[in-house]
């Protein structure tokens, strides 16, 4: 409410502490009569809450770690003190300030905004506080009557007083005082006895009384000065400064003499900045007599409540404000007064400044390339300023050099060459002064597989195995990710038996007990995303020697005699069976053969 105090706090657990700051409406806060921020910027009081106060209120808390912000939207609600029942659209104002020395108003040229309304309750008190013995004035209007009827007279006499502030004219009855002599006693005829006092007319005395408590409210409520405040010089003190005042915009009402508008700040464009979705507001001081109308424009277009409906007037037209600013509202703001005088206006280049914003933010992109190979991390940004991009890696700020670098303003990370350290998290961070967001991606190299041992292509392992015994074919992968390996007998994919089995994961191949169709070429094919690789294996069986022992004696029996005469020719077989082919070796009585 109107003249209350009130406190907006920001408090934040963030470690390390975090600096605390104020802005309003977009703009920094700064301590002033009034407004004070506690030490740790923790707490902002406002003393005595004015129109003017209200606005957006952003507490921004910053550590190294990153800042968050924290927002008020203050509404300063009811009228001034010496407006009670009077619409907020048709509140009074005047601009004023109180100057000191020399006289505040010494000459009615001054500029003043004479904007006022009077209300029928403020006009019933002074009409029921009349002296009904006093002489009625040239309006002949009875004080008693005024009195007595006040009631019921308040309503009409207040609009009377209204009329005269829109018309600029003051009802000539109001102006013209009855003057009648006093005697001090002696002669009645001698002029020295005598002194005149003039008797102006009751409604003008209650017209000026509202005028003069409505413009003491008024430089009282805005704590411009009081009745009791000290520092001036004699006969310049606020009351007499008020007096002073009232008397002007009476002379001037009454004379009809007209003074153009004028806005404070005209001179310069204001530049004016706010965050999108925040409440910004455009304030238009004026003044003039009589009182100026004000409209406003955006880029030259007509009057901005009929084009947008989100625009709301305050304070009868001097304050425009975008309680969500948007990007189309952007641009060039006129504030345009004018009166019979004569016409000025001031322009508000209003940004709207846009939080970052990346395509897919919010997501993880998980990103693939293969060893040696190139690859680009896209990073889409849009803002207002044009967003900063920076990239780090595993939360480390990255670095350029002749593998990695950063291309057009920081949407695209190229990574040439790609290795296996290049592995790990990358995050792209965008900010501007109205926020900061990121973006993150999973990287990873992926690496074709590698066998141990592997030779050139069509080259293969020899392996050799024992007749009915056990071996084991090992496929030794190195590779990214995890490689399937797959097992092939002469070019044909491997099933399972008995006898042959591959173990879990694929590595090693078992023959329990191997057999002669057992031999063959054996290939390991290991594939990932990255490519494939193979390793053959010459498995070769082998077969102890066996012998034909057809018509050869079993063992244990006795040798086979044979005979033959003297000078004759002799063969003697021995047909063996091996693999590898057996090597054969006679013996005589027990001996090694030396026959050639």
């Amino acid at each position: 409410m109107l003249g209350r105090s009130v406190e907006l706090r920001c408090q934040s657990d963030a470690i390390p502490p975090p600096t605390l700051s104020w802005r309003k409406d977009g703009r920094p806060l700064f301590r002033k009569p009034g407004l004070t921020v506690s030490e740790d910027g923790s707490v902002l009081k406002i003393d005595s809450a004015q129109v003017q106060d209200s606005g957006r209120y952003t507490c921004e808390a910053t550590n190294i770690a990153g800042k968050t912000e924290k927002n008020y939207n203050l509404n300063v609600w009811g009228t001034s003190p010496g407006l009670n029942g009077v619409s907020r659209d048709n509140t009074s104002l005047i601009v004023t300030q109180c100057l000191g020395l020399p006289p505040l108003y010494s000459h009615p040229t001054i500029p003043l905004s004479v904007h006022f309304t009077l209300c029928s309750e403020r006009t019933r008190r002074p009409l029921q506080n009349l002296d009904p013995y006093k002489s009625a004035g040239l309006d002949n209007l009875d004080p008693l009557f005024l009195k007595l009827s006040a009631a019921i007279v308040a309503t009409p006499i207040t609009i009377l007083f209204n009329l005269s502030f829109v018309s600029s004219e003051i009802p000539k009855d109001w102006k013209v005082a009855i003057v009648i002599p006093l005697f001090k006693g002696g002669d009645t005829l001698d002029p020295n006895c005598c002194r005149p006092i003039s008797i102006l007319p009751c409604l003008s005395k209650v017209f000026e009384s509202q005028v003069n408590r409505q413009i003491t409210d008024h430089f009282e409520s805005h704590r411009t000065f009081s009745a009791m405040q000290s520092g001036f010089q004699a006969g310049h003190g606020c009351t007499s400064a008020t007096l002073n005042v009232l008397n002007d915009i009476i002379t001037a009402i009454d004379k009809r003499q007209y003074f153009s508008p004028s806005i404070r700040g005209s001179e310069d464009v204001s530049p004016m900045t706010v965050i999108e979705g925040s409440l910004i507001t455009l304030v238009c001081e004026s003044s003039g007599i009589p009182p100026p109308s004000l409209t406003w424009r955006k880029n030259g277009k007509k009057d901005l409540l009929e084009l947008n409906q989100v625009l709301t007037c305050l304070s009868g037209g001097r304050s425009l404000r975008l309680m969500h600013a948007a990007v189309e509202d952007a641009g060039r703001y006129s504030c345009i007064v004018s009166n019979t005088a004569g016409e000025e206006r001031k322009n508000f280049d209003l940004d709207i400044l846009v939080p970052p914003s990346i395509v897919d933010e919010g997501t993880v992109q998980d990103a693939k390339v293969k060893e040696k190979h190139n690859v680009t991390l896209t990073c889409e940004v849009a803002g207002n300023p044009v967003p900063e991009i920076t990239w780090l890696k595993d939360g480390q700020s990255l670095g350029t050099d002749r593998r990695h670098q950063v291309l057009s303003h920081g949407r695209y990370l190229q990574i040439s060459g790609a290795q296996v350290d290049d592995t790990g998290r990358y995050s792209c961070l965008a900010h501007n002064r109205a926020g900061d967001r990121s973006r993150h991606f999973n990287l990873n190299v992926l690496v074709s597989p590698t066998i141990v041992g592997s030779g050139p292509e069509g080259s293969a392992e020899e392996v050799t195995v024992t007749l009915s015994s056990p071996t084991s074919l090992v496929c030794e992968v190195q590779s990214y990710p995890p490689a399937l390996i797959t097992w092939l007998k002469d070019g044909t994919p491997l099933e399972s038996s008995h006898n042959v089995r591959v173990l879990p994961g694929g590595r090693t191949l078992q023959i329990l007990n191997a057999k002669e169709e057992d031999a063959g070429r054996y290939t390991c094919v290991a594939t990932n995303e990255a490519g494939d690789s193979l390793k053959n294996y010459e498995v070769k069986v082998y077969i102890p020697p066996q012998i034909n022992k057809n018509d050869v004696p079993g063992e244990g029996l006795a040798p086979k005699e044979v005979k033959i005469k003297v000078n004759n020719t002799l063969t003697l077989e021995c047909e063996a069976q091996a693999i590898p082919t057996p090597s054969l070796q006679w013996y005589k009585d027990g001996q090694v053969s030396t026959l050639p």
